[in-house]
């Protein structure tokens, strides 16, 4: 994660000091393939996305580029190009985590744990969300 991070912290301060054009980022670094084609161009309307990505866009004037921000997919920056009541233009870049071998590893014995303790009724499947889900938004569900 510190990686993916740096690598779009680098690419944003190359856009915000006019080092690199937003569409060239997105284009040439943004992780996003339903977007990067068009220079990270998403039209959206309230609902629509992650609610940090939503946040963010309606946080904007037009124009302006965001910090640095994280949802599940991976870290983000944006600009708003429009908005009018609920509907929004942005061009974003996406650049997500690459996962280690070892990562990958230490993830599937964890959640082999959650499942020989749910098959054992050690714990039900509300106390496993709670201790396994990464989700935040169904984590207290």
């Amino acid at each position: 994660k510190e990686l993916a991070f740096k690598q779009i912290s680098d690419l944003r301060k190359q856009v915000v000091s006019g080092k690199t054009s937003f569409c060239a980022a997105a284009s040439f670094y943004s992780e996003d393939p339903g977007s990067a084609k068009s220079c990270g161009r998403i039209e959206g309307t309230r609902g629509a996305m992650v609610r940090p990505f939503e946040a963010t866009a309606y946080s904007l004037k037009v124009g302006e580029i965001s910090e640095v921000f994280e949802t599940e997919f991976g870290y983000h920056f944006m600009q708003l190009i429009e908005r009018k009541g609920d509907d929004y233009v942005v061009n974003h870049v996406l650049i997500s985590p690459k996962f280690s071998l070892d990562s990958l590893d230490a993830s599937s014995k964890r959640m082999e744990k959650c499942y020989e303790q749910l098959k054992q009724n050690k714990i039900t499947w509300e106390e496993a969300v709670k201790i396994y889900s990464n989700d935040a938004n169904t984590k207290e569900n």
